[in-house]
């Protein structure tokens, strides 16, 4: 069982043995029932302490790939490609509780630095091309002042009071006409208002997921939604991607052995990827929802900020069956202040989400829904997603152009994203990201760290990620300059 082990990156030497093994074990390579070496032996074949190979078999014995025999004693596969024949499991096995290995304090320390980074983005102290937010710039102000002002002089309107805990019946109504231009066929009661798109999901877990329950969802992911699925108390387990998106030959082994309750997906211009999923990825997706009746959550929300290519119609638009649940936002794309997003579901599923809001909130912010449903109707969102698209298509270059034009020293691949505000990068050479981040804030830059984004430690080390959406043109031109300047001093170990 071939193993390679990097000692100058930020995995932990265990989770880089659990995730390879892990692979193996999903690829078929390690076969159900397939005994792994003992611990022992393992350990001096990668020249390791025994403790980190038992750290290693404890996560996988956590995540139900491995168990623990009594007899033959040692560690056993448990896991069965779908299609082959299960070999019968030892009776004796049993399962230990790995409680001295638990490494819940790395996931808060990832999350504590990306927390780091989102603050920081907003002090002005360094050029924020960490974290994936619009400028206050593009901000619609002069449309939504007009439309507060004209709000606050209609003696009928009803701006300040209560409103329906499933979101006024006017934006539902306009947000029906909206959808029917992206082909997805909706009624007002089929629409559900909720602040922002983590809101939305809130609802759906505690309605529908019990405590050690499982999600599945791509990987890479971001922190803060790592985090919210594991603190909501989910088993989150993650797909790897391709350029096509969500790796289906692995999630039809991951439904059959975990038994997930919802497949949460990104699938155009996923954050934090950009990767858009192929419309045969679409179809297979559905596919797999269909034959194993799991549901699938779909976030939408930065599908129109496109700026070239064929546009790919969502899961939402596909589907034939009702098993897709759409979340969308006008958060990032008319300004974070109307805290109005929404989800598309089924009535019953809505009118429960309706109930739980009621419980929960009362209602949804009323400002934010007028203005909502006053921008969409008098025609403004048409003109100010393309104006979003020409802004943020002009940054995207501008970032593409500095960054080749510093390929000798970056050293670094990227695809030019034809969507969304952030590129996702490839280093071509080992980098402690670490030192490389260290070096970034000494000169006044920042960037998301790719092992942030990987938090099961499968791979990111010499990933990472750019975002245009905040930073002025100076900014994304010195800011490039800066990150080079900092992989240099990286480099150079200085």
């Amino acid at each position: 069982m071939e193993i390679h082990i990097s000692r100058e990156g930020n995995t932990p030497i265990y989770l880089q043995i659990k995730n390879q093994i892990k692979e193996k074990i999903l690829e078929g390579e390690l076969v159900n029932g397939f005994k792994l070496p003992p611990e022992r032996k393992l350990a001096e074949q990668l020249h390791v302490h025994r403790n980190t190979v038992i750290k290693a078999y404890c996560e996988l014995v956590r995540e139900n790939l491995i168990f623990v025999s009594t007899a033959p004693r040692g560690y056993l596969v448990t896991y069965a490609i779908p299609g082959t024949t299960e070999k019968r499991q030892n009776k004796r096995a049993k399962q230990f509780t790995p409680f001295s290995y638990m490494v819940r304090d790395e996931y808060l320390q990832m999350d504590k630095l990306f927390g780091k980074l989102y603050q920081d983005s907003f002090t002005g102290n360094v050029i924020p091309l960490a974290v994936d937010i619009i400028s206050p710039s593009v901000y619609p102000k002069e449309q939504l002042n007009a439309i507060l002002t004209d709000l606050m002089n209609d003696k009928h309107c009803d701006l300040y009071g209560f409103c329906d805990p499933q979101g006024r019946e006017e934006l539902r109504a306009s947000i029906v006409r909206l959808l029917a231009k992206r082909s997805i066929k909706a009624t007002k009661g089929e629409i559900q208002i909720v602040s922002e798109s983590y809101a939305a999901m809130d609802n759906l877990i505690k309605l529908f997921v019990s405590p050690g329950d499982t999600i599945i969802a791509e990987e890479p992911i971001l922190v803060d939604t790592f985090h919210f699925f594991r603190l909501m108390g989910v088993n989150l387990v993650t797909v790897p991607m391709d350029k096509d998106g969500m790796r289906i030959d692995y999630l039809e082994g991951l439904i059959a052995k975990y038994h997930p309750k919802f497949i949460y997906t990104i699938p155009t211009f996923h954050f934090p990827s950009g990767i858009t999923m192929s419309l045969k990825r679409r179809y297979e997706l559905l596919d797999l929802s269909y034959k194993y009746n799991i549901p699938v959550i779909e976030e939408d929300c930065d599908s129109i900020l496109r700026y070239e290519g064929a546009v790919i119609p969502c899961l939402k638009a596909l589907d034939q069956r009702e098993h897709v649940i759409y979340v969308n936002s006008f958060v990032a794309t008319i300004c974070p202040g109307v805290r109005v997003s929404y989800l598309v579901a089924p009535e019953k599923v809505v009118e429960k989400i309706s109930r739980l809001v009621g419980l929960n909130e009362m209602f949804i912010n009323s400002i934010g829904q007028y203005l909502v449903t006053e921008f969409l109707d008098r025609g403004f969102f048409g003109d100010h997603v393309s104006y979003l698209c020409r802004c943020f298509q002009q940054k995207r270059d501008l970032m593409c152009r500095e960054l080749e034009l510093r390929n000798e020293s970056l050293r670094m691949e990227f695809d030019i994203p034809k969507g969304g505000t952030s590129i996702w990068c490839r280093l071509n050479q080992e980098v402690n990201q670490h030192e490389l981040l260290k070096h970034a804030y000494q000169l006044g830059v920042i960037f998301t760290p790719g092992h942030l984004c990987f938090p099961y430690g499968n791979q990111g080390e010499n990933q990472l990620r750019l975002c245009y959406g905040n930073a002025s043109d100076e900014e994304i031109r010195l800011g490039v300059e800066l990150f080079a300047r900092a992989k240099e001093l990286c480099k150079r170990g200085g």
